[in-house]
């Protein structure tokens, strides 16, 4: 097999994640750039017009036309979101998929990708709202089964064990299960990290087939997923720590000052400016630390791709361009 077409070991795949990030690093930036900054204006645009149009809207006498003013401008407002995630989405595709391209020594330019990609724009952003519906779904029926197993377990532990001992006994049989339980989740999970890939690199494939090509591909590949994102989650895991902690520390040195002044006038006022101030804060530092992250797990999501391709499809794989 050709150097260019070969599986990965686990350490090369990481290392070339890393790799790819570096080679490009300049382009990638400035690509989660882009892709943040569409987010955050259409969120503040979203928030100006909830604003501009919140102001007529007391305005209007009838309660129900004042109610349906207010779907309608809310509506408005969650479109405008919308659509500034299925560019950071349709952007982070374009990161992966020029990664994927570039390891199959078949390079394309951003730009040309960019254009091709824009046409499935809202494709990136249903794909993403289907992975976490099913996510959702996934922890709601574990949630149900660990209640259930739970209940179950109390009622054996007590009519065999019972006495001071069941206790203990009882809550390590509840830790057990809530392992059980997430790694059923991040298993599943696993399963369905790559179908914006697929979305991206097959012009065939539609929506709902790019969720089932996700499942395909990591079949028997479920741990060699889960290692690589729990690796990938340490790496960048700091980021985030450090972006979240001046918002937290703001908020509990106002918040310890509140309690000690509770009874002085303007005390909620103080309390909550102080909450909006801290949310907002960790809002931008979070933003911030995913500019910086979103080009690396974009780019490892593109090395696993490319990996479980090799290793289901062998020589045969070749990268489809997309018309422009």
């Amino acid at each position: 097999m050709p150097a260019a077409l070969r599986p990965l070991s686990l350490g090369t795949l990481l290392s070339a994640g890393v790799t790819l990030y570096r080679s490009h690093l300049k382009a990638y930036f400035g690509l989660s750039v882009k892709a943040h900054a569409w987010f955050l204006g259409m969120v503040v645009l979203a928030l100006f017009w909830l604003g501009v149009m919140g102001s007529f809207i007391p305005l209007i006498p009838e309660p129900v036309l004042r109610f349906l003013a207010w779907l309608g401008v809310g509506g408005i407002a969650l479109l405008i979101v919308l659509y500034g995630l299925a560019k950071l989405f349709t952007l982070g595709a374009v990161i992966a998929r020029h990664g994927f391209a570039e390891l199959m020594s078949q390079p394309q330019s951003v730009k040309t990708l960019q254009t091709s990609l824009k046409t499935r724009l809202w494709g990136f952003l249903a794909i993403q709202s289907l992975v976490l519906i099913i996510m959702l779904v996934v922890s709601l029926l574990l949630n149900i089964g660990f209640a259930l197993v739970n209940m179950f377990l109390s009622q054996l532990v007590l009519v065999f064990v019972g006495g001071p001992d069941s206790s203990w006994l009882l809550v390590l049989l509840q830790l057990l299960v809530n392992l059980v339980i997430y790694a059923l989740y991040f298993s599943v999970w696993a399963r369905f990290f790559i179908p914006e890939l697929s979305y991206a690199t097959e012009p065939e494939t539609t929506i709902l087939q790019t969720i089932d090509r996700s499942w395909s591909l990591t079949q028997r590949a479920t741990l060699r997923v889960l290692i690589v994102i729990s690796v990938l989650t340490l790496m960048t895991l700091p980021f985030y720590v450090l972006a979240l902690t001046p918002s937290f520390m703001i908020w509990v040195t106002f918040l310890s000052r509140m309690i000690a002044s509770f009874n002085e006038p303007g005390v909620a006022e103080r309390l909550v400016l102080a909450a909006g101030g801290a949310v907002l804060l960790g809002g931008v530092m979070v933003g911030l630390s995913g500019v910086i992250t979103m080009p690396f797990w974009q780019s490892l999501k593109a090395v696993v791709y490319y990996d479980l391709r090799i290793r289901r499809e062998g020589m045969g794989l070749q990268l489809r361009d997309r018309p422009s």
